[in-house]
């Protein structure tokens, strides 16, 4: 986080002018490297030890659940600092009644009144 952090700054400031030092491209080097090198390699091995143990499913075991733990957590922190966009969200609004139709609020039952949801259902 630490590491994301410095770079985020550097990036804030870099919009201002300031050139990229010999510690912000080592800093950039590394962080690249631990996203597409180091992370890669750490996943896999959980993965291996996951199946070793006959974990079947994500987060059902001591090794799956590790495994499904760091990448959301190192996949939160790439998102918030800017190193992968963030998921398209499909945000479609709710369908709403047709119009000059609403609901009849008299045969609503009245609250603490029950009814028979199986009577309802058939």
């Amino acid at each position: 986080d630490a590491m994301l952090k410095m770079r985020t700054s550097y990036k804030e400031l870099s919009g201002n002018g300031a050139k990229a030092s010999f510690f912000t491209k080592d800093l950039e080097r590394t962080i690249q490297a631990l996203y597409k090198k180091v992370l890669p390699r750490i996943y896999t091995g959980l993965e291996q030890a996951a199946n070793e143990n006959g974990e079947m499913g994500m987060g059902e075991g001591a090794y799956s659940s590790q495994l499904m733990n760091l990448q959301t957590y190192m996949g939160a922190l790439a998102e918030h600092h800017g190193l992968i966009k963030a998921p398209v969200v499909n945000r479609q609004l709710a369908p709403t009644a047709p119009a000059g139709e609403s609901i009849d609020m008299n045969a609503l039952p009245a609250p603490g009144q029950t009814q028979d949801t199986n009577r309802i259902m058939q």
